[in-house]
């Protein structure tokens, strides 16, 4: 059975996947279903007048599916006579009218896309399976680092016309963590600056040839001018807002074991509009690459091998440098062996607790707090040092 194409792939040659009678865009980030989505519209409808043969339904507004499907049986007077019907949200629709619609993805119209946006996407059912032949099926998950980070760079060069150093994207991804969106907005602002900047150097378009203008027949000769470059500099300038610092400081404050001051720059935070999935997706990004390190420094020890803090992070593929370095040893330290290797655990447990109840305001919060907590608990080691196998006190 052929397995969902991943978003990236799709985006990166929506040429190569037609469009299907049937489509679904899933999965849990939302700037890559909104993209995906987007690509699909302009594939089925490329003409300035499309819009006309675009129909966009909320699911809860759908009391009879019967009423999508007459839609997507009547041929659409603009966009080449093709229709899109757009179900976003459309989670309660799938789960409310099943049978109907694998009815119709078993003999769907020609006149028409259905175009379902859903969170979950269950490959046991038998709308996935018959998708899977006969639809075309969008997986929307968050990247990892490295294809984030490759993602970076294409968009900041085929969107914006700059280019993204290695070191910039990783400096991005470590502020921003994995809110796609918001890194989609950070690079739009970073190109400008950029381009800004090239300008200032001199970069400007230069005549080559005679000082006599040519004739207007003649082409003018110009220097292929490089793309603005944004640095890691750039990043450090403009990204790094006070609500980013702010965050980081929260989260190292936790590391560290001062729960005092986390709990102050989260009140902060969160007075300041920060939203708390977003604090959780950043302070995720630092605490794993820690939960990683030390799993491998708890591996190595049972193997009976004795390796660095250093050469732990650096397997995990962080970049380290001597401050990084140190904090990241104070902070395996603090965390304690036993307390470092339950982070993971406890990241799943506090994302789910945010998304899965739908937790806002004071719950939300608690959340974070609870993190920290446990991340501040002072917990003694009987050998006190980063990588022992021996359990608390």
């Amino acid at each position: 059975m052929p397995k969902p194409i991943s978003a990236l792939e799709y985006l990166a040659a929506p040429e190569r996947h037609a469009p299907r009678p049937v489509c679904v865009v899933f999965g849990p980030e939302a700037f890559l279903r909104r993209e995906a989505i987007d690509r699909i519209q302009k594939a089925v409808l490329p003409d300035e007048d499309a819009e006309f043969s675009l129909t966009r339904l909320p699911a809860e507004t759908i009391e009879d599916p019967r009423l999508v499907f007459d839609e997507l049986a009547t041929s659409a007077l603009f966009g080449g006579g093709r229709r899109v019907v757009l179900i976003y949200d459309a989670d309660p629709f799938v789960s409310n009218h099943r049978a109907a619609l694998e009815r119709y993805v078993a003999s769907p119209k020609p006149t028409g896309v259905l175009l379902l946006e859903v969170r979950t996407w269950p490959a046991t059912t038998k709308l996935f399976k018959a998708l899977a032949e006969t639809g075309l099926q969008i997986a929307c998950d968050s990247p990892k680092e490295a294809e984030r980070s490759r993602w970076m760079r294409q968009r900041a060069e085929k969107h914006y016309g700059a280019a993204l150093d290695a070191n910039a994207a990783e400096a991005i991804g470590r502020i921003m963590g994995d809110d796609l969106g918001r890194i989609d907005q950070e690079l739009n602002k970073l190109s400008a600056i950029a381009a800004s900047a090239a300008l200032g150097d001199g970069a400007a378009p230069t005549i080559v040839g005679d000082a006599i203008p040519p004739a207007p027949q003649t082409a003018v000769k110009r220097k292929a001018q490089p793309a603005p470059r944004i640095t890691s500099q750039m990043v450090d300038d403009h990204v790094a807002g006070w609500q980013i610092k702010t965050a980081w400081s929260m989260i190292d404050a936790a590391a560290d074991g001062d729960l005092k001051t986390a709990l102050t720059e989260l009140d902060r935070l969160i007075a300041g509009g920060e939203n708390e999935i977003g604090l959780l997706a950043m302070t995720a990004s630092k605490l794993r690459t820690l939960a990683s390190a030390q799993r491998i420094l708890s591996e190595a020890q049972a193997e009976g091998r004795r390796i660095s803090v250093r050469e732990a992070l650096e397997t995990t593929g962080a970049k380290v440098w001597p401050e990084f370095l140190r904090k990241a040893e104070q902070q395996l330290a603090q965390l304690s062996p036993l307390r470092a290797g339950k982070l993971y655990e406890w990241l799943l447990e506090a994302d789910l607790a945010l998304k899965g109840s739908r937790s806002s305001g004071e719950r939300a919060r608690r959340v974070l707090e609870e993190l920290f907590a446990r991340m501040a608990r002072r917990t003694a080691d009987k050998s006190g040092g980063v990588g022992s196998k021996t359990g608390p006190r």
